[in-house]
C-alpha cells in the first residue's frame, strides 16, 4: 500500500481552498499516480488537504508557497513570537510585515517554530 498526501494552496493568499478544490484534485492526480507507480485503486491511498488552520510550517519552500499569508514566528533570538504577512523568502531568511509596525526578517536558524495563522 502507498499512502500519498498532497497539500494544496491558492496562489491568492485572499482565496481559501475549499472541498471541491480537494475533489478536483484527488480526480485529477490520481489516474496520473496510479499509472505512474504502476499501482491499483486497492494498492494507493490518497489525501489531499489544504494548509489548514495554525499549519507548522518546516521549511523556506513552505515558507515562500504560502507568501501573502499570515503566519507567527518563535524567534529563539528574542524568546517570544512574532507574526506577520510574509512579504518575501529565500534560502535564509523570512521577511513579514506586521499589522503594525515595520517589516523586519527573521533567518531560519532563529526560528524554533513557525505556523500558519487563520486569518
Amino acid at each position: 500500500m502507498v499512502h500519498v498526501a498532497v497539500v494544496i494552496a491558492s496562489s491568492d493568499a485572499s482565496k481559501d481552498i475549499s472541498v471541491a478544490d480537494c475533489s478536483k484534485v484527488h480526480h485529477a492526480l490520481q489516474p496520473k499516480l496510479l499509472s505512474l507507480l504502476n499501482k491499483t485503486e486497492d494498492d494507493l491511498s490518497m489525501e489531499v488537504s489544504s494548509p489548514g488552520l495554525e499549519r507548522k510550517l518546516k521549511d523556506a519552500y513552505e515558507f515562500k508557497l504560502l507568501a501573502g499569508r499570515r503566519v507567527r514566528v518563535w524567534n529563539k533570538e528574542l524568546g517570544d513570537w512574532q507574526s506577520g504577512v510574509i512579504a518575501d523568502c529565500d534560502s535564509t531568511q523570512v521577511t513579514l510585515v506586521p499589522e503594525q509596525g515595520d517589516r523586519f526578517s527573521v533567518t531560519f536558524e532563529n526560528i524554533a517554530k513557525a505556523k500558519l495563522l487563520n486569518i
